[in-house]
């Protein structure tokens, strides 16, 4: 069955959100092992035993991930932050230009998944570079320097600047990696993490993530596995992605993910390329079907990239109540994958189709808010072949009691 409401414009188009982060109290209570920012973070860990929690509190530089053990529950304290970048100083400033020297560091090449020719080739590079806190753009040579741009020499180990470092905080991206490690059933709540070369947080099985700022990581804000859930997480500015996934029971529920794909991962020809707001494989076993991923009451919105990608087997899938609004390509998007259930989220002003199946049997949507984007639900059968639970073919499709608004209608 196909339906769809359309032709008449609803009198009210505006988008509410699903959900806003909202930065947690600095006055919430934590009771555990006190963490300022004078201890290390990981002695401290391994000093204690697993289930214990630590009230983490100040910023951490961190050049190594932390690697906590089963159970311990790191919880952030007045605007606790896990930094890893590092300062840098002794600089050298000529014809308008400055230097420092000595950057042995890269080039690092830490994006994930493989990729065509890129548009830009310094997309792939990780040593990013922060000017009081922002990213600065990477340019190929000195001549192309300007305002919010770095440039780095690997072959004289030079980082060049066109801003002045003198009253400012300039940083260097030196943790490959915040958070992660082989333990389960770890928490962590409250925290700014940020400034990776590669991902904020990868959750081993069983974590939980909630309450955090997660951004400026130079590939993923944050990977889930087995049993995880990520709630009322920011996670913005990443590099590739804001969120990832692969995985059981997966639980994805009021996070805003936003201007991820920072670097601009493109193929030759423009294109975005494995890259934007979150991308899940391999979620869900097919003889459990409360066991698939459930992405409910997001808010994702002005990425570079899709908004919802489930890509690659992803089987008894829920999508739903999220709001999906400015993205530079699809909204929601499900792609060579299986069963999967899309309802009741807004979907508006993207700038390619607003929900897109593609070569994946047996899904339903439905109660969707479709509006202005460049295309309504979009329905594609490619020759994709064969995967584990069967072909990768539109079939079983069950589309009714949507609302589809296009641009022109919603402007008349």
């Amino acid at each position: 069955m196909m339906g769809f409401t359309m032709g008449c414009t609803p009198p009210d188009l505006e988008v509410t959100p699903a959900y806003v982060f909202e930065a947690p109290s600095e006055a919430l209570e934590c009771r555990g092992v006190r963490v300022p920012s004078t201890v290390d973070l990981q002695k401290s860990l391994d000093r204690h035993d697993a289930g214990t929690t630590f009230c983490v509190s100040g910023a951490h530089r961190v050049t190594t991930q932390i690697e906590p053990q089963d159970g311990q529950r790191l919880v952030g304290q007045d605007g606790a932050v896990l930094d890893g970048s590092q300062p840098l100083t002794k600089w050298h400033e000529g014809a308008g230009i400055w230097v420092v020297r000595s950057q042995s560091q890269g080039p690092t090449v830490n994006h994930e998944g493989s990729f065509p020719d890129f548009l830009h080739e310094e997309a792939r590079y990780s040593d990013d570079v922060f000017y009081d806190g922002a990213l600065l753009e990477r340019v190929n040579s000195k001549k192309e320097l300007g305002s919010g741009h770095f440039y780095f020499d690997y072959d004289k180990d030079h980082i060049y600047i066109a801003d002045s470092p003198i009253g400012h905080t300039v940083e260097l991206a030196v943790a490959d990696g915040i958070v992660g490690g082989e333990a389960s059933r770890v928490a962590v709540k409250n925290l700014t993490v940020q400034k990776s070369l590669g991902r904020g947080v990868t959750a081993g099985s069983g974590w939980s993530v909630t309450g955090s700022e997660i951004r400026l990581n130079a590939t993923t804000g944050m990977k889930l596995g087995d049993n995880g859930t990520a709630r009322h997480n920011f996670l913005h500015h990443n590099g590739q992605y804001g969120l990832t996934g692969a995985g059981d029971n997966i639980v994805v529920e009021e996070n805003e993910i936003s201007f991820n794909n920072s670097h601009r991962y493109y193929n030759a020809i423009g294109r975005n390329w494995a890259s934007g707001g979150t991308k899940f494989v391999l979620t869900g076993s097919p003889s459990e079907p409360g066991s698939g991923l459930v992405l409910r009451d997001n808010y994702s919105h002005e990425n570079w990239g899709d908004g919802l990608w489930t890509d690659i087997n992803n089987i008894h899938t829920l999508i739903e109540g999220n709001t999906v609004t400015n993205n530079e390509r699809y909204g929601i998007r499900h792609e060579i994958s299986y069963d999967a259930t899309i309802r009741n989220n807004t979907v508006s002003e993207n700038t390619a189709a607003g929900i897109v199946i593609n070569s994946s049997p047996n899904v339903e949507v439905y109660g969707n808010n479709v509006w202005r984007n460049g295309d309504g639900i979009e329905v594609l059968d490619q020759d994709r072949g064969t995967g584990p639970y069967g072909p990768y073919v539109t079939e079983g499709l069950d589309l009714h009691d949507n609302e589809i608004v296009s641009n022109l209608e919603a402007s008349s």
